[in-house]
């Protein structure tokens, strides 16, 4: 059967899918793995809205987690989601809406602009771990579709999303932050970058900027990583060269990437230093993480679309 396409990351991951290495055959070192947007650097911000009507921080500290859109309709309503209420949405709205309900249960967020946004309502009490399974059917169901319909998004539409952004900034320095969130998701849904030029590469995701695995990637890049994020970053240096994946789930993920291109000739002696140094590299930090995600483990994480 086949999985729905990875888009975080975040969200979630590139996109954030609520919250992530065994293939049919044994790999190569260093094969077949994947990761997650890394989170921008903390910084205290007001309680941001896409839209016109951003409330003040005061305004967002309300008695429950009820997060709305820019005119003021909740985001994450109380029945059953439909196409139509997620038709219009940005990906920062999408990511919101999707990890509602695990805000509501005290989950606590590694991306720290999820984290910035849901600390700004005095409900949101961060205390463990929230499991799909602990949402009722009724979320698991919308936030299912939530996923789903990002994972369907067109390349086409991504990219106009990410021009409309671009040609309507001013300057980088005053893009805002809904905005540079934005762009975030984009770029890690694209597979390219589309945030600030004057980022450095060592300051960029590999999910979001593919050309960040030239160089040794740096604690700091993977400081957030969830075992799918490993996973995928892991194996976006073999799919820079080529590589076609055995996996669905990994030849789906790469597939949505406008870098990507099989190539017939693939061999691992196309490897660089480098690569193999940053292979192992996140080989180490997945063993400390619980191991691997084997191909089964990423298949149930994406069907129960756990929090980001």
């Amino acid at each position: 059967m086949k999985h729905p396409a990875i888009v975080p990351a975040l969200v979630l991951l590139g996109f954030t899918l609520a919250c992530g290495s065994g293939d049919e055959v044994p790999p190569p070192v260093g094969s077949e793995t994947t990761a997650q947007v890394t989170p921008p650097t903390p910084e205290l911000v007001k309680h941001e809205q896409l839209g016109d009507a951003a409330p003040t921080v005061a305004e967002a500290k309300a008695t429950e987690v009820v997060p709305t859109d820019g005119h003021g309709e909740p985001l994450f309503p109380d029945r059953a989601l439909t196409k139509a209420d997620l038709e219009g949405k940005s990906l920062r709205e999408l990511s919101i809406m999707r990890n509602t309900p695990y805000a509501r249960r005290g989950h606590p967020f590694g991306k720290a602009w999820l984290d910035q946004y849901f600390s700004s309502y005095d409900a949101y009490d961060k205390r463990t771990h929230v499991s799909f399974g602990q949402l009722s059917e009724q979320e698991q169901a919308n936030t299912k579709l939530i996923a789903q319909y990002v994972s369907k998004l067109p390349q086409k539409d991504l990219r106009e999303r990410k021009d409309e952004i671009l040609t309507e900034k001013m300057e980088w320095d005053h893009i805002g932050r809904s905005a540079e969130i934005e762009l975030q998701l984009l770029s890690a849904a694209l597979g390219e970058w589309a945030g600030d030029p004057k980022v450095p590469l060592s300051k960029r995701s590999p999910l979001e900027d593919p050309n960040t695995l030239k160089n040794k990637l740096t604690d700091e890049q993977v400081q957030y990583y969830t075992r799918a994020e490993f996973r995928l970053v892991r194996n976006t240096i073999f799919a820079r060269h080529g590589r076609a994946f055995k996996s669905e789930i990994l030849q789906d993920y790469f597939a949505s990437k406008v870098w990507y291109q099989v190539d017939p000739d693939y061999a691992d002696a196309r490897l660089t230093d480098v690569d193999r140094e940053n292979t192992d590299f996140i080989l180490r930090a997945e063993k400390e993480h619980g191991g691997p995600m084997s191909d089964e483990e990423h298949g149930e994480w994406l069907a129960m679309l756990a929090g980001a």
